[in-house]
């Protein structure tokens, strides 16, 4: 991928990349201890290693030949400093958001992807993030089509894939409450209110579709484990095994999405996940040349 095809909303998410870490950086000020040397290191400091990764992207968007080797040192040292920090368990949807940048400018565009699919989990809705995570999608040489019962099912639960389990379950205590006030209010007014009749009935649908997808998203049935390819070239077999046949004509190019179907083991011990694809087509993978979200 060249760099320097990249359109005006990634040559201009630096300057959201700062303000987004600012915030991390004070959120973790108050948990965090401090640190002492410049080292890519788990001992150093989580805020001294965002520093510095902020640092590393700063001076290699101002070198401004993106591809040059000087800049893709930086923007690989950034993205090792960010992804450090996530490692040591900080969920954050806004590191996320700038390790998919700081991928994106590598042309790790599997690795982008599965960086703003995390942030728009951890922050649903944001404008910068969507807009990034369709953009990286797009760069993909692959693009497959999802089969239409997928497509369907998507339109009709936006609401559930777009939105976090926290919000939810805010929207599911307060339709609660307020199915509980509207039928005390007809209780006490002695006589039949269609309005309030039926605005109890749609206060309790919301709050029981809620609470049925929090509860799928707290039990482990909301939907299978998702994950991208990270390396071109990766061919999808017909069983967990380089002996096994292709099961395509084509390998998977980096940034494919899927489905995970079942993880297993092969002969000679290596870790294969059987796939499927958003057009229903599924196979097996070595699972190193993916990222399991």
């Amino acid at each position: 991928m060249s760099n320097r095809a990249l359109p005006d909303l990634i040559r201009q998410a630096a300057r959201r990349f700062v303000c987004a870490s600012v915030l991390v950086l004070s959120m973790l000020a108050f948990t965090l201890p401090c640190a002492a040397d410049d080292s890519t290191s788990n001992a150093v400091d989580p805020r001294d290693r965002i520093s510095m990764a902020l640092n590393r992207f700063d001076q290699a968007v101002a070198l401004r030949d993106h591809d040059s080797p000087a800049a893709q040192r930086l923007y690989a040292e950034s993205l090792d400093r960010f992804e450090s920090v996530i490692a040591d368990g900080v969920e954050n949807g806004h590191l996320h958001y700038n390790a998919g940048n700081a991928a994106l400018r590598l042309g790790r565009i599997g690795e982008a992807i599965a960086h703003f699919k995390l942030a728009n989990a951890l922050i649903p809705g944001d404008k910068d993030v969507v807009r990034n995570l369709a953009f990286a999608r797009r760069l993909c040489a692959l693009q497959v089509t999802a089969k239409p019962t997928n497509a369907i099912m998507e339109s009709l639960l936006f609401w559930h894939h777009g939105s976090s389990t926290r919000g939810r379950w805010f929207v599911m205590i307060g339709a609660y409450a307020l199915f509980w006030a509207l039928l005390g209010a007809r209780l006490r007014l002695r006589q039949r209110s269609p309005a309030i009749f039926w605005s109890s009935a749609i206060v309790a649908m919301i709050a029981v579709a809620t609470m049925t997808s929090v509860g799928f998203d707290a039990f482990g049935y909301n939907r299978n484990r998702q994950g991208v390819v990270i390396r071109n070239d990766t061919i999808l077999r017909k069983g967990n095994g380089e002996g096994y046949q292709p099961q395509l004509e084509n390998p998977l190019p980096d940034g494919v999405e899927f489905s995970i179907l079942e993880i297993r083991d092969s002969a000679d011990g290596n870790r294969w996940l059987r796939i499927e694809l958003p057009d229903g087509i599924d196979g097996w993978i070595n699972a190193e040349r993916a990222i399991v979200i």
